[in-house]
């Protein structure tokens, strides 16, 4: 039944040839909004795509949203240290499209060179309680004589359209290669969610989604703690998740960054550790699944505990070394961990054959 719905929906989405349209601090959810409705209508409704009438009201629509659309702007931010100072505080959207499957625009803005900076950059679109939804590389472009302009190109699924609804900003930061590819993975439980929602009906918020066999299936958000909001008011315990927590603080120096401080929460069940919430500036950071959350999966099905080989053949990534003697691969916002013993005559799997037999992922990091 959900592919079907997913089906549909895409066939309505490709039929009218989908724009975008904002309303300026959110500048395309009016046209998001209206494309739930329609494929809400058509999924309830196929035979509405015989009616070449409504279709073409539709056409006709969008095409008005489409030219206000392009040329509207969107808030641009630029990290410190990058080399760059923006000319304003803004972005224009440009060359927004549909065609092939695929959703496309730009967004462009000028900028002056202040100093030196990192060689890549990449910038994030966040909503505006600062949650990431796409993340691309940043293109810089320069004529002589002239400022510098950033140029950020998306192109996603068609689906992926529905996550920039709430995208409120663009910032750009040095590259980082836990979030390059930090588009969300599209999932059957928020496609649920929109359509219920667009139905008026009652939205189920946990995101602790039961899997198939018991389980719980990680969606970024672990009861009410969820990455990119404060620490929420906690239970001391969760049936199923946890038993115990600790809120610990741990202060560092080191000789290249100087003192810090470690702030993290570590919960447990049955005296084994499941997960730890990483804090910063007041907000989660990221959470990391541990070696008793064997029952926790991500959306790729995958847990601590499955066979690293497995995740090697069925997850393509690009991997990395860690310091702390571990490799990662990374697909959107996880990160799964395997111990650098398990790897065979390299610090980086480059083929399966570099991973031990029983190679396990030891962690899962959502960020």
């Amino acid at each position: 039944m959900k592919k079907n719905v997913l089906s549909i929906m895409a066939a309505a989405l490709l039929i009218v040839g989908l724009t975008a349209c904002g309303d300026g601090s959110k500048p395309f959810k009016e046209y998001v909004d209206y494309s739930y409705e329609y494929a809400v209508e058509v999924m309830e409704n196929p035979d509405i795509l015989k009616d070449e009438d409504r279709i073409k009201s539709m056409v006709e629509k969008l095409n008005k949203l489409q030219h206000k659309l392009n040329g509207k702007t969107i808030k641009v931010e630029v990290e410190d240290g990058l080399g760059y100072e923006l000319l304003s505080g803004e972005g224009k959207i440009e060359n927004v499209d549909m065609r092939g499957g695929l959703f496309e625009f730009d967004i462009t803005a000028d900028a002056k060179k202040i100093g030196d900076g990192p060689g890549t950059l990449m910038g994030v679109i966040c909503d505006e309680e600062g949650g990431e939804l796409y993340a691309q590389t940043v293109n810089i472009k320069q004529k002589e004589n002239e400022n510098p302009q950033f140029k950020y190109y998306v192109k996603v699924q068609k689906e992926g359209l529905f996550f920039f609804g709430d995208a409120t900003k663009l910032v750009i930061m040095k590259m980082d290669a836990q979030k390059r590819d930090g588009i969300l993975k599209i999932n059957n439980k928020r496609i649920d969610n929109i359509i219920a929602k667009l139905k008026g009906e009652k939205v189920e918020e946990d995101s602790n989604t039961e899997a198939e066999d018991g389980g719980i299936v990680f969606y970024g958000k672990l009861e009410s703690i969820e990455v990119g909001k404060p620490m929420p008011s906690l239970p001391q315990s969760v049936k199923g998740l946890y038993d115990k927590f600790d809120h610990k603080t741990i202060e560092h120096e080191d000789e290249m960054d100087g003192p810090w401080t470690e702030d993290y929460y570590l919960f447990t069940k049955d005296s084994k550790e499941i997960f730890r919430a990483n804090i910063f500036e007041g907000k989660v950071f990221s959470i990391r699944l541990l070696s008793g959350a064997t029952f926790i999966k991500t959306p790729d099905g995958f847990s601590v505990g499955s066979s690293a080989r497995k995740l090697f053949k069925e997850v393509p990534m690009e991997w990395q070394n860690y310091f702390d003697g571990e490799a990662f691969g990374t697909n959107g916002r996880y990160s799964y961990y395997v111990n650098s013993n398990d790897l065979i005559k390299t610090d980086i799997p480059h083929k399966v054959e570099h991973l031990k037999q029983d190679a396990k992922i030891t962690g899962i990091v959502y960020q």
